[in-house]
């Protein structure tokens, strides 16, 4: 799928037609920190979290410049977004991995693409050809 938000901190509430409600997770309740080798972010908003326990629940899309991450509360057709993109750096999208953490946290691991500190965790958008 095509991913069309980018790292703003605007919160965005949608309908669809299907009746699921898409609210968008603000970079504010991202945290995050990195390695020379690896990016960690964290997801702590405990509704969230519960929201991933479940099986199916989340998905998560990693390409070479952002992630995004969907979790889907089926009981109460909310669909939580976290789009992150562009990335400061280029990730390895097939060593990056995600975590839950039952009642404490989500953990998305971004794999970099080559060995450094970002200090950031995204860059500018022009860096990514679209």
């Amino acid at each position: 799928f095509e991913i069309v938000s980018d790292a703003s901190n605007d919160s965005l509430v949608n309908d669809d037609e299907s009746g699921m409600t898409t609210v968008k997770i603000p970079m504010s309740e991202v945290q995050w920190s990195e390695t020379p080798v690896l990016v960690k972010m964290y997801v702590v908003v405990p509704e969230i979290v519960k929201a991933a326990e479940e099986d199916g629940a989340m998905q998560v899309t990693f390409s070479d410049h952002g992630v995004q991450m969907t979790i889907t509360n089926q009981p109460g057709k909310i669909r939580h977004v976290l789009t992150v993109r562009p990335l400061f750096g280029p990730i390895s999208p097939d060593a990056s991995f995600q975590r839950v953490i039952p009642g404490r946290r989500i953990t998305v691991t971004l794999s970099k693409a080559s060995t450094g500190d970002w200090g950031e965790l995204t860059g500018p958008k022009e860096t990514v050809n679209q």
